[in-house]
Parts: structure tokens; C-alpha cells; sequence
């Protein structure tokens, strides 16, 4: 006779979701194969998975920011 399975028991420490800025993405087309490329903030470049081509990504303005507080 199969024995029933319990229910999960509820989490005792709450779950806090990852820092926002750990998921923030861009997205910047290849400078070869046009193909959309996806990569994190703060990235210098981007290399296309298809063609090899390493993209350059601008600057952002949190990244220069950052720079200017550092020095």
C-alpha cells in the first residue's frame, strides 16, 4: 500500500530575493552578425557565441560614477 507523501514544511528563515543588481542585463546587437547579444551591466564587452566577434559595450553612467568616487 503506498504511504501518502507530507506536505513540505514551511521555510523557518525567509527567502530574500537576490540583489537587484545581480539580474540587471543589457542587450547590444554583434558588430559582425548583427545577432542580439545579452550581458551584464557594467560589462566592457561582449563576445557573439555564433561568430567570435568581440563587441565593445558604451559606458554606462553607473560604471563612470563609480570611477569618479574611487579616485
Amino acid at each position: 500500500m503506498p504511504v501518502p507523501l507530507a506536505p513540505y514544511p514551511t521555510p523557518t528563515v525567509p527567502v530574500t530575493p537576490p540583489a537587484a543588481n545581480a539580474n540587471q542585463v543589457a542587450h547590444v546587437n554583434c558588430g559582425n552578425c548583427q545577432m542580439l547579444l545579452m550581458y551584464q551591466y557594467g560589462a566592457r564587452s561582449v563576445k557573439c557565441a555564433v561568430c567570435n566577434f568581440v563587441t565593445t559595450v558604451g559606458v554606462s553612467m553607473k560604471s563612470l560614477l563609480h570611477a569618479n568616487l574611487s579616485i
